[in-house]
This record gives C-alpha cells, sequence and structure tokens, in this order.
C-alpha cells in the first residue's frame, strides 16, 4: 500500500528547536603586546583632511612605565606630535593624498635613537632624537625604555586597524548597534577593588557619543561620560552578588534615556536633558547614534561583553511580503505572529515564530505568503512486466496543479522518495 504525506515547507528542512548560543566575547585587552624595535607598528585609517581626526598611540614598557607615544592630526594640514619630544608640527614631506593610509611606525637604535614614519611606504619623517631635535631635556627618559606595550586613547577617532604580531589586522573599536541591541558585560569585581569598568561609545565614523564607566569603591558608583561627570551612587542599589551581568541600553522613544540593569535589576533609569546632566554639551554627543564600543586603558573590570540577545526585525527575506505587529526588539524566546501584507495572499507554514537572535527566528514550518492554489491531482498508475515475467516495477505519477501548470514526478514503488516540488515535499513509503 502506497501512503502519501503532504507537508508544506518553506525551505528544504525542518527547523530545529531554538537554541541561544553562548555567544559571550573576552574583552580585548586595551594594551596590546608590542617590540617596536624588532616590528614596526601599523595602523589603518580613513580620516579626511580637515576631519579633526586623531591617532594617539601610547607606548609602555614591559613594567607598563611610560615609554613615549604617538599622534596625528588630521588638521587642515596632516601634523604628527611626538610624546615628549615635539608638539604637533607639519611633515617635511608631504603624505600622500589617498584617504585610506596605511602608516608605519619604526623605532631603531642603529644610530642613537631614531624616529621613522611612513605612509603608504613613502618616508613622511626620519628623525634622530636628541635635546637638539626634541623639546624636552626629558625625551630620553621615556624614550631610552624598551617599548613592549601600546595603548590607543579613547580620544582616539582616525586609527580604524592595527597590525597584530601574528599578522593580522585587528580593530580599534567593536561594532554594536546600541540603540537597536543593548549591550551586555560581565564583571567579578568586588566592591574596595577600585576597579573600573569604561566603556566609550561611538558613530559608525569613530566619533565620540558618550560613555558609561563604572567604579567598584566602597559603594557601587557609576559616571556617565558628557551628562554626569563625576562619579555617583546608584539610585538603586546593585545587587551584592561579585559575579554581575550588566546591561546598558539606550533608547529615543521619548527623549534620550539611559538604562543600566545589573542581574536583571534596574539601576539606573534617566531621561538625559539639561536637568539631569550636569555637562550642558550633553546633546551635542548623546544626539549621534551609537555604532561601535571601546574599553578604554582605565578598565580592569570587564570580563566578556555582548550584544544582548534579542531579535532585532523579521527576517530580511521576509519583510517584503509579511508583517506583524510586535514591536522590536524583543527578548530571545519571544513568540511572534506574522501574517501576509496583501490583501488575498494565503499565509503558509507557522503563524507563529520564535526570536532566536537578531533577525534569526525558528518554526517547525517556516511562514511564506503565496498567492497559488496547491491542490492535488489524482495519481495514475502504470504497470509493466518484462517478457519473462520476473521483474515487476509499478511507477507511480504525482501531479500537482499549480496556476494551470502540471509538475510530474515519478517514483519507484520499492523505494522512499523526497520530493520537492517549489514549497511542496512528497513523501513515499510502500
Amino acid at each position: 500500500m502506497i501512503r502519501l504525506i503532504i507537508i508544506v515547507l518553506i525551505g528544504a528542512t525542518l527547523a530545529t528547536a531554538p537554541q541561544i548560543e553562548d555567544d559571550w566575547v573576552a574583552v580585548p585587552q586595551p594594551y596590546k603586546e608590542i617590540d617596536l624595535e624588532t616590528t614596526p607598528l601599523e595602523i589603518k585609517t580613513n580620516s579626511a583632511i580637515g576631519s579633526g581626526d586623531y591617532v594617539k598611540v601610547l607606548f609602555y614598557s614591559v613594567k607598563s612605565r611610560r615609554a613615549g607615544g604617538f599622534e596625528l592630526h588630521f588638521n587642515s594640514t596632516l601634523q604628527y606630535e611626538i610624546s615628549e619630544c615635539s608638539s604637533y608640527t607639519n611633515f617635511s614631506t608631504n603624505p600622500p593624498a589617498d584617504v585610506n593610509k596605511i602608516w608605519r611606525i619604526t623605532k631603531t637604535r642603529t644610530s642613537g635613537i631614531r624616529q621613522q614614519i611612513h605612509c603608504n611606504d613613502v618616508e613622511v619623517l626620519n628623525i634622530l632624537m636628541s635635546d637638539t631635535t626634541c623639546s624636552s631635556s626629558s625625551w630620553s627618559t621615556f624614550w631610552d625604555r624598551n617599548i613592549r606595550k601600546m595603548y590607543f586613547r579613547f580620544s582616539d577617532s582616525a586609527s580604524d586597524f592595527y597590525m597584530s604580531p601574528e599578522g593580522n589586522w585587528v580593530p580599534i573599536r567593536l561594532d554594536i548597534d546600541l540603540e537597536a541591541t543593548p549591550l551586555e558585560i560581565k564583571t567579578d569585581s568586588a566592591l574596595e577593588s577600585e576597579d573600573k569598568a569604561n566603556v566609550n561609545f561611538y558613530t559608525s565614523q569613530d566619533v565620540r557619543t558618550g560613555g558609561v564607566y563604572l567604579h567598584f569603591t566602597s559603594t557601587l558608583q557609576y559616571y556617565i561620560d558628557y551628562c554626569i561627570t563625576s562619579y555617583t551612587n546608584f539610585p538603586n542599589i546593585p545587587p551584592a552578588d561579585v559575579n554581575k551581568m550588566w546591561r546598558i541600553s539606550v533608547t529615543r522613544t521619548s527623549g534620550i534615556r539611559l538604562q543600566i540593569h545589573c542581574n536583571d535589576v534596574e539601576v539606573l533609569n534617566i531621561l538625559m536633558s539639561n536637568t539631569t546632566c550636569d555637562d550642558i554639551t550633553w546633546s551635542a554627543y548623546w544626539n549621534r547614534d551609537i555604532k561601535k564600543i571601546y574599553f578604554d586603558g582605565g578598565e580592569n573590570a570587564t570580563d566578556y561583553y555582548r550584544p544582548y540577545p534579542v531579535c532585532t526585525g523579521l527576517k530580511t527575506n521576509w519583510t517584503s511580503t509579511m508583517k506583524t505587529t510586535t514591536k522590536f526588539p524583543v527578548d530571545t524566546g519571544t513568540v511572534v505572529e506574522v501574517s501576509c501584507s496583501d490583501d488575498g495572499v494565503t499565509l503558509m507554514g507557522d503563524t507563529k515564530v520564535t526570536c532566536k537572535l537578531g533577525r534569526d527566528f525558528s518554526s517547525l514550518n517556516e511562514p511564506w505568503c503565496s498567492d497559488t492554489l496547491i491542490r492535488r491531482q489524482p495519481d495514475r498508475q502504470t504497470i509493466t512486466e518484462n517478457k519473462v515475467g520476473t521483474t515487476r516495477t509499478t511507477n507511480n505519477y504525482l501531479g500537482f496543479e499549480t496556476g494551470g501548470a502540471l509538475l510530474r514526478r515519478q517514483a519507484d514503488s520499492q523505494t522512499k522518495l523526497g520530493i520537492k516540488l517549489g514549497q511542496l515535499k512528497c513523501v513515499m513509503e510502500n
């Protein structure tokens, strides 16, 4: 006996149950290892002349003692500064005009301490440091130290990537859309440890937009860059657990609102204004869209971070045909009801889907919208035998009419066969 099972699908396979991945990422160390005397430092920038952007890199010894630094300023002309040696100065050789630049900074000791800077392989500076070439007499105190670490200052707005010792380009700031997806960080610092969690916010073009700092002193305190500019106790005391999960959210539904949760307890909810912020420039920064974050050099409390696991909208390939009344973002595990956008169109598959992450949803039968009527035609069977009579083959023709077109597939009744017809899957068994 032949059984025909018809299953309506949008994809080739059935979706599995929702599964939330453990997607915590270790916070990059703000102090990067480097041996500047054996391996030059390479930095990528794409800032335009006149943008006002800065490259700001500080160097340190293996014992974290200052060992100089280097800055670039994309002013009306490109200028450089060598920490503890010179102030901002025009290059003796103009850097190439390309917006996309790769800078190479080299320190050598073959004949004294020499600094070389290349831009897109063009040497734009070669200086032998001395009491004559440096305006500060203390230059040698710093530059005589062996450089083993570097740190990009949070006010660096031009550096996009640096070359790691392994030869990989590493982003300086981390991509996250804070208004679509709250930021979660993990800490395990104790009160009175004096540890700090410092998260700085930037636009997609690396322009500062604010920041949130936490201080583990005798009480837990917060600081909102360009708004509340001194450490302040939380209005709601955070839970006493040493292991804490912080969630930072920025919304704009009724003004600019910053919310902070600690272990799911709301500890701060502030609507920014000239009354709640003591920095009158707050709106110039917080009105900017937050697209990147950076954990700066004062950071020693944050262990891990991740975008808070939420769904930010329907799948991209759904939005042209389907709609929902749900307001995004929604937490993972939230059930969302969908329907077709156009009248007279039939929703095939599930009407309810479950949020997994981002724009990813799970369902048993993924929904899709169809304006085509699907109905089964009667089976037609043919039987053939060979002349000897020892072999018998039975063929079944399955016909489905879709908008007047007949789709025919043939199946051997001795075989279990799955056939996809557009969004239709037919399974035959004896």
